[in-house]
């Protein structure tokens, strides 16, 4: 048996080679499928300030439920200039491709930039989040 194994060594080397080739090309493909569904299964949460509204957007594939928005470290709803109009919002649930809009009081001298940050369960996650700075 050791004979035949000596004599066929190459045979053997290159056939271990191209096994441990196959399984490294398909377990690269297998993680790159998991990244891929991952983010294809994910809400993408975008903040935008346009026609002086505060735009939260779901870009996303999937829901974004218990969305809780913080400008400058405070909840919304208790922020000054956004919490007589965020107070009544439903921030539970936003859909892929929606979006909603927040307004804000105006008042001479305000401060013009916010630090905004959204966080947000999707299926993937519970702990998402993304932060932005926004010049009204």
């Amino acid at each position: 048996m050791w004979d035949f194994i000596k004599d066929n060594s190459i045979s053997f080397i290159a056939l271990i080679i191209s096994i441990i080739g196959f399984f490294k090309d398909n377990i690269r493909d297998i993680i790159n499928a998991f990244k891929n569904k991952k983010i294809n299964n994910s809400a993408v949460i975008t903040v935008s300030y346009i026609n002086e509204k505060l735009i939260i957007s779901n870009k996303g594939k999937s829901n974004a439920t218990d969305i809780e928005i913080y400008i400058d470290e405070e909840d919304i709803t208790k922020s000054g200039l956004f919490a007589p109009f965020a107070r009544d919002m439903d921030f539970s649930l936003l859909t892929p491709g929606n979006s909603f809009g927040i307004k804000h009081i105006k008042y001479i001298g305000m401060k013009r930039n916010f630090n905004i940050k959204v966080k947000w369960k999707d299926n993937n996650s519970k702990n998402n989040y993304v932060q932005d700075l926004i010049n009204l």
